[in-house]
């Protein structure tokens, strides 16, 4: 088995605490996919912030060539941001894949390109991303299964100035209902993270980092259950006492919509508790 991008370990667990919250905001997720592969796909996000009272959204426009491996995507954001992508698999070898992306701002004319590589193997996962654009700058990583325990490595190196800006590791050993993992960045923090499928219905996760220098500790617990088929419900607390609760119920196939609120164990916190709201349709 191939195993995960240096950025998508410890994931589980991540998305215990991030995915599926949406607090202070009114957020609305559509997804379109058509053709006869399901070769087109297009996707409208907007997100009301309810404190600053600022609007975002963004346009994607994904097409997919199954028999070339090659997808073409557009994407528009409300910033007036504009980025298209090329990616194509297997072009340099089997296991390959490059990715060519470009970004114009049509408000301040600026402009990005980044060509990110990856090579993957059953036990070995290589993924680089170079900015072609400025002063240049390469962020690899490279992911090693050993019987179960994946090891990581990430660098960030500064082409232009030939130097080492970070340097991270992290290990995990994962199996199907367990997923430990441990990180090291840049001598300056350090952490861990714990996902653990209880039941088939309750996801439990913790999470805990340590910055070194200031001595300040984070940690977090959260947890997931599916009450039934059309219900989720998510929790999660931090070491501040804050707390966060959200219900999502699936109306449809295509319809699903979620509540979020936030409140401390400690104190009223007047102003700080709050409420949020998410829709997401997919046809």
């Amino acid at each position: 088995m191939v195993p995960p991008s240096y950025a998508d370990l410890g994931k589980a667990a991540r998305d215990l605490f991030n995915k599926g919250h949406y607090v202070g905001n009114l957020k609305v997720d559509i997804t379109n996919k058509s053709g006869y592969d399901k070769e087109y796909e297009s996707k409208i996000c907007a997100s009301h912030d309810l404190t600053s009272e600022t609007l975002v959204g963004n346009f994607d426009w994904k097409w997919k060539l199954p028999e070339q491996k090659i997808t073409f995507t557009e994407k528009i954001t409300s910033k007036n941001t504009l980025t298209s992508v090329v990616e194509i698999v297997d072009l340099l070898a089997k296991g390959s894949k490059v990715t060519l992306e470009g970004g114009f701002n049509l408000k301040n004319n600026s402009r990005s390109a980044n060509m990110k590589t990856e090579f993957a193997k059953p036990n070995f996962k290589f993924n680089s991303n170079v900015s072609l654009l400025g002063n240049p700058v390469l962020d690899a990583s490279a992911v090693y299964d050993l019987q179960n325990t994946l090891v990581g490595v990430q660098t960030i190196f500064d082409l232009g100035n030939s130097q080492v800006k970070s340097t991270n590791v992290t290990l995990s050993k994962v199996t199907p209902d367990f997923a430990l993992t441990a990180f090291f960045n840049n001598g300056s923090v350090a952490g861990a993270s714990i996902f653990q499928k209880a039941s088939p219905t309750l996801d439990l996760g913790v999470q805990v980092s340590y910055k070194f220098g200031e001595g300040n500790t984070t940690y977090g617990l959260a947890a997931k259950y599916d009450v039934a088929s059309d219900l989720t419900l998510k929790g999660k607390v931090n070491n501040a006492s804050d707390v966060v609760l959200s219900a999502t119920q699936r109306l449809s196939k295509e319809l699903a919509v979620t509540g979020s609120t936030q409140f401390s164990l400690l104190s009223s916190k007047n102003g700080e508790n709050k409420l949020g709201f998410g829709i997401e349709y997919s046809i």
